[in-house]
């Protein structure tokens, strides 16, 4: 297992804490054009840059808190040819991140398998903040490729103009 970050730009010391505690984890600067998407896009690129067999790619927003089981629970929800997204639930106990009624899924915490990799590629590096998740699980969807949740896997706080995960605009 390797960790690829992206810090886009923050001016705190992140990058530089980083370093110091976790000097195995590659950090991938960016000068805070990336946002999520293309922030997770660059660091995708940089693990396949190292090295292209890996076992699958875990996507993981920043303000996700995971459990202890987090990563067994994705790993046995998966057949190995589809993708695996943990649901989120913030401080009250509602799942704010994960599947939605409509197929898609945001993406704070995906595993895509090595064979979905192989068929999909990586997320689509024209989008910035949003809709590379959804796009990614309507590529899937066409490509007759399932999703699957492993559950509760972990905590975030969901933004206040996040589309709710059953429908409507919270």
């Amino acid at each position: 297992m390797k960790i690829f970050l992206v810090d886009d730009g923050s001016s705190d010391g992140t990058v530089n804490a980083i370093r110091t505690i976790f000097p195995a984890v590659t950090v991938i600067e960016g000068d805070g054009s990336l946002y999520w998407a293309k922030g997770m896009r660059r660091a995708w690129e940089a693990a396949i840059a190292v090295r292209q067999d890996w076992d699958g790619y875990l996507w993981l927003n920043d303000d996700t808190e995971l459990r202890s089981d987090a990563i067994a629970k994705l790993l046995a929800a998966n057949g190995d040819e589809c993708i695996v997204v943990g649901e989120l639930e913030d401080s009250k106990g509602e799942v704010v991140y994960g599947m939605r009624q409509d197929g898609l899924f945001t993406g704070n915490c995906v595993f895509v398998p090595r064979k979905v990799y192989e068929r999909l590629g990586m997320i689509c590096g024209d989008y910035s903040h949003a809709w590379a998740d959804s796009d990614y699980a309507m590529q899937a969807k066409r490509a007759g490729i399932g999703v699957v949740s492993a559950g509760v896997v972990g905590k975030a706080e969901g933004h206040p103009n996040r589309p709710k995960l059953r429908g409507g605009v919270s």
